[in-house]
């Protein structure tokens, strides 16, 4: 290239490009040039060679892998630490800079924000000015702190001294100048005041508020402290200004000079010890030393907690929590019946209209009486035996999952016996009830219960109440909601009634009297109430007849 001269130099500076060759080859990025030999042309060529000369790890230094670093092998270079110990890597965190004034010497200083106000007079943090935009309201009049208010200017009759509009920044003396007319009347306005100083003297000055902040200097409006009042936040990580910071202090490691706790009023300057020897693992934590390095973990039950993937390092995650959650009454989850942690459940409590008693009642206002189906049957009673229902409205279907497996139901009417006999002599003609699952009246819940002993001579009313224990079965927090209907039979001690049952209107079937002008009458009433699983006991009925009957001697 033209100007360049061999010889011997010990500084070339090349600001962009080198071309090499006699076509001034520039290369392309990363690589690097080799020698063509004596006499020959350089060239550009790959960053792939083996350095003539190794580097080899000295004291204190370690290379990963080990041996002598030719460029031929990706190595990691590492500092151990130091025959005394120590930091070899501080890092300014938020408020803080690190400086390297050399190899083994750092300065660590606070990092004050540009034009905040914050500045350095002798080594201490200082409030020198508060920037405009660090007020809440930083205008007066709508003007700018910084800038002159709108001027006042001398009307007739009105003089100036010294001669010039008035915008707060020169002092200046008001006067009127018609001693025979003019103004008469001076009346302060918002932020000033008139004084009279005599007769034919006023005084115009500017209203400032008690401890506002605003005083009067040699006659100028000053600013002098802004109240904490004024501002739109007036803490600083909680502290009011005008207090002192909460004292940051020193564990163990680290060493303060002065040797005092840290609150922002003194310069302070604080060091890591060196010495790293005495580590102790407290709770939680395991130390493993491999030669001088210490590497600190956490220590974990593998069963509740967990390592998950995340950068720079794991994180601990909740496996599951040791002891599970169960549901109890009144509370259901949204999948299986104990929480544990390591699966999403929603859980729900009941509402209030799922935990009070459900009532079905029926009050007519009309005469309502229902005289009982009557059927002789000589099999055992069964859930599928054909039974009727007292009124077809008489029942309840759940709008909600129902609250638990078991509720006690309560059934209350007023009834009769019948009132002319169907045979000769009197007999018992059972009244039986039944919980149904549906109007097809032969899917009952149980068997048939007794609710009386009806005498076929008997006309007696009487009010009657039924409770029966009504089992839903094991899936009924998720099966389709169900229902409820009562049933009754008579059974009739009267042969040759048909199978599906009769009803006479002679008044040989029991009534059932719920409404109108029946006297005694109270209607018909349906309460169910759930009951806790645990305070249930569920008895099967047994079919036949079991028991002995002792002879007359055994008592």
């Amino acid at each position: 290239m033209s100007g360049v001269k061999t010889g011997d130099f010990n500084r070339v500076t090349i600001s962009n490009d080198l071309g090499v060759g006699r076509r001034a080859n520039f290369g392309t990025s990363g690589q690097v040039l080799k020698s063509g030999g004596q006499g020959r042309e350089l060239t550009w060529g790959s960053n792939s060679a083996t350095l003539p000369e190794g580097l080899t790890a000295g004291a204190n230094i370690t290379f990963t892998p080990a041996g002598v670093y030719n460029g031929s092998v990706a190595t990691t270079i590492s500092t151990t630490t130091p025959p005394d110990g120590g930091i070899t890597t501080l890092n300014g965190g938020d408020g803080i800079i690190v400086e390297d004034d050399s190899a083994t010497e750092k300065t660590i200083k606070a990092d004050l924000k540009a034009n905040s106000g914050l500045v350095f007079t002798s080594g201490e943090i200082n409030l020198e000015s508060i920037p405009n935009t660090a007020l809440a309201n930083s205008t007066i009049s709508g003007k700018a702190l910084g800038t002159n208010l709108a001027n006042l200017v001398k009307g007739a009759n009105i003089t100036f001294t010294p001669d010039q509009p008035y915008n707060g920044s020169t002092e200046i003396t008001i006067s009127t100048t018609a001693p025979d007319g003019g103004i008469t009347t001076l009346i302060g306005g918002d932020g000033i005041i008139v004084e009279d100083d005599s007769a034919t003297q006023k005084t115009i000055k500017a209203d400032l508020k008690a401890n506002s902040g605003l005083v009067f200097t040699s006659g100028e409006i000053n600013l002098v402290d802004i109240p904490n009042t004024a501002l739109n936040h007036s803490t600083i990580s909680g502290i009011e200004l005008g207090e002192d910071l909460e004292e940051l202090t020193f564990g163990t490691g680290i060493t303060a000079s002065p040797s005092q706790a840290y609150d922002g009023s003194t310069a302070i300057t604080i060091t890591a010890s060196t010495n790293i020897s005495d580590l102790t693992a407290s709770d939680g934590i395991l130390i493993t030393s491999v030669g001088t390095a210490k590497t600190i973990s956490t220590r974990i039950d593998a069963d509740t907690i967990v390592f998950k993937a995340a950068s720079p390092t794991k994180l601990m995650a909740v496996a599951k929590v040791p002891n599970k959650l169960t549901a109890g009454s009144g509370i259901s989850f949204s999948s299986g019946t104990t929480f544990d942690g390591s699966a999403a459940v929603t859980i729900t409590a009941t509402t209030d209209a799922t935990t009070r008693s459900i009532t079905k009642a029926i009050f007519p206002t009309n005469t309502a009486e229902y005289r009982v189906y009557r059927r002789t049957f000589t099999s055992n009673r069964s859930t599928s035996m054909l039974m009727y229902p007292i009124d077809t409205n008489f029942n309840y279907s759940f709008d909600h999952t129902p609250v638990s497996r078991y509720y006690k139901v309560e059934i209350s009417f007023s009834s009769s016996d019948a009132i002319a006999g169907p045979v000769t002599g009197i007999f018992l003609e059972p009244l039986l009830i039944r919980l149904d699952s549906d109007n097809t009246y032969t899917t009952g819940y149980q068997n048939p219960q007794l609710v009386s002993s009806i005498h076929t001579l008997g006309g007696k009313l009487e009010q009657r109440t039924a409770v029966i224990i009504l089992d839903l079965g094991a899936s009924y927090s998720t099966a389709a909601l169900q229902k409820v209907f009562p049933v009754v039979i008579q059974q009739s001690a009267e042969s040759g009634l048909p199978a599906a049952g009769s009803r006479d209107t002679g008044a040989k079937s029991a009534g059932i009297f719920y409404g109108g002008g029946q006297a005694g009458a109270r209607g018909l009433q349906m309460v169910m109430t759930p009951l806790s699983e645990n305070d249930v006991s569920i008895t099967e009925p047994t079919s036949g007849s079991p028991f002995t009957i002792p002879s007359d001697d055994d008592y």
